[in-house]
């Protein structure tokens, strides 16, 4: 492992709060030398993609995982040293000051600049996500300006349909999103419309389901945050719920529509410079959005997308 980090963060959560931590990690990994990302799964390996310079690691996986523990392994105590002990910052989103992944890294990075932020905000923050993360910084002493991500433009692309999400209660209705596909395939043959399906939908959705989606829409199953990935950067336009993909479309700098119900919109909204956002007044049940309204936003985006591109 190497010694040469200058910043290290560490994350466990799912990937739409992985991804709403990217502003950080972006403003790090441009402003502040080398950055090891210390994440869950692929995720580290998709931050590696978005910023190159960055080292991902597996928090999974040895030594890491020794963290969460009383650090009986010498040699893995060895490994985490050699980062952590020459590093200057660490962010912290997986411990605090209190419990024992914080007090391990706090003792084997003596001399960084540590910080513990939560990353989720309790139920009274009525504020964005993002602003929670950097007032938790502020309180620590740090007054970070994050970056957001460069505006994605790519005319020939697909516009593709994500109707899943982590929280089953997140999800508008299938039938509505199969409705839109078709209303738009009427509307405009030309556009290629490009429906996705990843982990969730496998577990949940029936199999006749996920055939007809395959079969008759011709739904792409996405098993990797790679192919996520690969996919998102070659779209013209994305539209999805409140879940990781529509956070990372709009990261990516792509067009974005997030569809919201039960999550509160001013808090969990995506971030990039592309974002729609339709949202009820007050938290509510999926079932309260009509096929017409995503429609009008769609036909709008797709349009400003094309100016732009000067069509």
């Amino acid at each position: 492992m190497s010694s040469l980090a200058r910043n290290v963060i560490l994350h466990q959560g799912a990937l739409g709060d992985w991804v709403l931590t990217l502003p950080i990690v972006r403003a790090l990994s441009l402003a502040s030398g080398r950055t090891e990302v210390v994440a869950a799964g692929q995720k580290g390996r998709l931050a590696q993609r978005l910023f190159p310079q960055i080292v991902a690691r597996d928090i999974g996986l040895s030594p890491w995982t020794s963290l969460f523990g009383e650090m009986r392994d010498e040699h893995a105590e060895s490994q985490l040293a050699a980062v952590l002990g020459t590093t200057e910052r660490v962010i912290d989103f997986v411990g605090s000051d209190t419990d024992v992944v914080g007090r391990n890294i706090e003792r084997l990075a003596p001399n960084a600049s540590v910080h513990h932020v939560q990353p989720r905000p309790p139920e009274d923050w009525s504020g964005h996500i993002g602003a929670w993360h950097l007032a938790q910084l502020r309180q620590q002493g740090w007054d970070l300006a994050p970056r957001p991500p460069s505006r994605r433009s790519n005319p020939r692309g697909a516009l593709v349909v994500h109707p899943g999400s982590g929280g089953r209660h997140k999800c508008w209705p299938p039938e509505r999103f199969a409705a839109l596909i078709d209303d738009l395939r009427k509307r405009q043959p030309e556009l290629p419309v490009l429906p996705v399906l990843g982990e969730a939908e496998l577990e949940r959705w029936p199999p006749e389901a996920r055939k007809l989606w395959q079969g008759v829409y011709g739904a792409r199953v996405l098993g990797t945050l790679d192919e996520l990935y690969d996919v998102l950067t070659q779209a013209r336009v994305y539209v999805g719920n409140d879940s990781g993909p529509t956070h990372l479309a709009a990261q990516l700098g792509l067009p974005t529509l997030a569809l919201f119900g039960p999550s509160p919109a001013q808090v969990w909204s995506p971030v990039g410079p592309g974002v729609r956002v339709i949202a009820p007044a007050r938290p509510v049940a999926m079932d309260w959005l009509s096929v017409d309204r995503v429609i009008r936003e769609l036909l709008g985006i797709l349009e400003a997308a094309f100016a732009q591109a000067g069509g």
